[in-house]
Protein backbone atom coordinates (compact mmCIF):
# COMPACT_ATOMS: atom_id res chain seq x y z
CA UNK A 1 0.00 0.00 0.00
CA UNK A 2 2.78 2.41 0.95
CA UNK A 3 4.60 1.80 -2.37
CA UNK A 4 1.42 2.41 -4.36
CA UNK A 5 0.74 5.62 -2.47
CA UNK A 6 4.34 6.74 -2.98
CA UNK A 7 4.09 6.06 -6.72
CA UNK A 8 0.76 7.91 -7.00
CA UNK A 9 2.19 10.84 -5.05
CA UNK A 10 5.20 10.94 -7.38
CA UNK A 11 2.96 10.81 -10.43
CA UNK A 12 0.91 13.70 -9.02
CA UNK A 13 4.09 15.73 -8.50
CA UNK A 14 5.10 15.02 -12.10
CA UNK A 15 1.71 16.15 -13.38
CA UNK A 16 1.92 19.36 -11.35
CA UNK A 17 5.47 19.89 -12.65
CA UNK A 18 4.33 19.41 -16.23
CA UNK A 19 1.39 21.80 -15.76
CA UNK A 20 3.64 24.42 -14.17
CA UNK A 21 6.13 24.05 -17.01
CA UNK A 22 3.39 24.56 -19.61
CA UNK A 23 1.98 27.54 -17.71
CA UNK A 24 5.38 29.24 -17.58
CA UNK A 25 5.92 28.63 -21.29
CA UNK A 26 2.63 30.33 -22.09
CA UNK A 27 2.91 33.17 -19.58
CA UNK A 28 6.57 34.25 -19.66
CA UNK A 29 7.96 32.38 -22.65
CA UNK A 30 10.64 30.66 -20.60
CA UNK A 31 10.40 26.95 -19.99
CA UNK A 32 12.37 25.65 -17.03
CA UNK A 33 12.68 21.87 -17.12
CA UNK A 34 10.57 21.27 -14.03
CA UNK A 35 9.47 17.85 -15.24
CA UNK A 36 13.07 16.67 -15.68
CA UNK A 37 14.05 18.21 -12.34
CA UNK A 38 11.17 16.51 -10.53
CA UNK A 39 11.89 13.16 -12.19
CA UNK A 40 15.58 13.30 -11.26
CA UNK A 41 14.80 14.38 -7.70
CA UNK A 42 12.19 11.64 -7.29
CA UNK A 43 14.84 9.09 -8.27
CA UNK A 44 16.12 9.39 -4.68
CA UNK A 45 12.81 7.93 -3.46
CA UNK A 46 12.02 5.27 -6.07
CA UNK A 47 12.96 1.68 -6.73
CA UNK A 48 13.83 0.44 -10.21
CA UNK A 49 10.31 -0.52 -11.32
CA UNK A 50 8.77 2.66 -9.99
CA UNK A 51 11.42 4.80 -11.62
CA UNK A 52 10.94 3.14 -15.01
CA UNK A 53 7.20 3.76 -14.75
CA UNK A 54 7.77 7.43 -13.91
CA UNK A 55 10.34 7.75 -16.70
CA UNK A 56 7.87 6.32 -19.21
CA UNK A 57 5.17 8.63 -17.90
CA UNK A 58 7.33 11.73 -18.31
CA UNK A 59 8.36 10.71 -21.81
CA UNK A 60 4.68 10.31 -22.70
CA UNK A 61 3.86 13.71 -21.18
CA UNK A 62 6.55 15.82 -22.75
CA UNK A 63 7.41 13.97 -25.97
CA UNK A 64 4.14 12.79 -27.43
CA UNK A 65 5.57 12.06 -30.88
CA UNK A 66 5.55 8.40 -31.87
CA UNK A 67 9.06 8.50 -33.32
CA UNK A 68 12.37 8.38 -31.49
CA UNK A 69 14.09 11.77 -31.48
CA UNK A 70 17.38 13.03 -30.12
CA UNK A 71 15.54 14.84 -27.32
CA UNK A 72 13.73 11.69 -26.20
CA UNK A 73 16.96 9.72 -26.31
CA UNK A 74 18.82 12.33 -24.24
CA UNK A 75 15.93 12.59 -21.75
CA UNK A 76 16.04 8.83 -21.16
CA UNK A 77 19.85 8.63 -21.08
CA UNK A 78 20.18 11.48 -18.57
CA UNK A 79 17.44 10.05 -16.34
CA UNK A 80 18.89 6.53 -16.38
CA UNK A 81 22.42 7.81 -15.80
CA UNK A 82 21.35 9.85 -12.79
CA UNK A 83 19.23 6.98 -11.44
CA UNK A 84 22.21 4.64 -11.65
CA UNK A 85 24.77 7.09 -10.27
CA UNK A 86 22.63 8.31 -7.36
CA UNK A 87 23.87 5.52 -5.11
CA UNK A 88 27.46 6.69 -5.54
CA UNK A 89 26.79 10.30 -4.56
CA UNK A 90 28.82 11.08 -1.43
CA UNK A 91 26.50 13.82 -0.20
CA UNK A 92 23.15 13.96 1.53
CA UNK A 93 20.12 13.60 -0.79
CA UNK A 94 18.98 17.18 -0.09
CA UNK A 95 22.16 18.47 -1.73
CA UNK A 96 21.67 15.94 -4.49
CA UNK A 97 18.17 17.30 -5.08
CA UNK A 98 19.81 20.56 -6.17
CA UNK A 99 22.90 19.22 -7.92
CA UNK A 100 21.20 16.39 -9.81
CA UNK A 101 18.63 18.57 -11.66
CA UNK A 102 21.30 21.20 -12.26
CA UNK A 103 23.66 18.67 -13.81
CA UNK A 104 20.83 16.89 -15.58
CA UNK A 105 19.77 20.05 -17.43
CA UNK A 106 23.35 20.75 -18.51
CA UNK A 107 23.81 17.14 -19.67
CA UNK A 108 20.54 17.25 -21.57
CA UNK A 109 21.39 20.42 -23.47
CA UNK A 110 25.01 19.40 -24.06
CA UNK A 111 23.81 16.09 -25.48
CA UNK A 112 21.33 17.71 -27.84
CA UNK A 113 24.00 19.81 -29.49
CA UNK A 114 27.01 21.91 -28.63
CA UNK A 115 25.87 24.82 -30.83
CA UNK A 116 22.63 25.08 -28.85
CA UNK A 117 24.60 24.82 -25.62
CA UNK A 118 27.17 27.50 -26.49
CA UNK A 119 24.75 29.82 -28.29
CA UNK A 120 22.26 30.01 -25.45
CA UNK A 121 24.41 29.50 -22.37
CA UNK A 122 22.72 32.20 -20.25
CA UNK A 123 19.25 30.81 -20.94
CA UNK A 124 20.49 27.32 -20.06
CA UNK A 125 22.08 28.59 -16.82
CA UNK A 126 18.79 30.27 -15.90
CA UNK A 127 16.87 27.09 -16.78
CA UNK A 128 19.25 24.92 -14.76
CA UNK A 129 19.11 27.24 -11.75
CA UNK A 130 15.30 27.36 -11.70
CA UNK A 131 15.18 23.59 -12.16
CA UNK A 132 17.60 23.07 -9.26
CA UNK A 133 15.49 25.28 -6.97
CA UNK A 134 12.41 23.36 -8.05
CA UNK A 135 14.25 20.08 -7.35
CA UNK A 136 14.87 21.21 -3.77
CA UNK A 137 11.18 22.07 -3.36
CA UNK A 138 10.11 18.67 -4.73
CA UNK A 139 12.58 16.95 -2.41
CA UNK A 140 11.29 18.80 0.64
CA UNK A 141 7.64 18.09 -0.21
CA UNK A 142 8.29 14.42 -0.87
CA UNK A 143 10.72 13.99 2.04
CA UNK A 144 8.06 15.32 4.41
CA UNK A 145 6.14 12.06 3.89
CA UNK A 146 8.65 9.55 2.50
CA UNK A 147 12.26 8.73 3.20
CA UNK A 148 14.84 8.45 0.42
CA UNK A 149 15.12 4.95 -1.03
CA UNK A 150 17.85 2.78 0.47
CA UNK A 151 20.46 2.13 -2.19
Amino acid sequence: MNNSLRLLSALLILLVSFSLQLFLRESIGNTPDFLLGALLTLSFFMGVGEFFFLLGSTVAMIFWQPNLTLEISMWVIVALLIFYLRRFFPWHPILGSALVPLGGVFLFYAGIGSTLFVGHIMAIVQDATLTAVYGIIVFQVFHFVYKPFAH
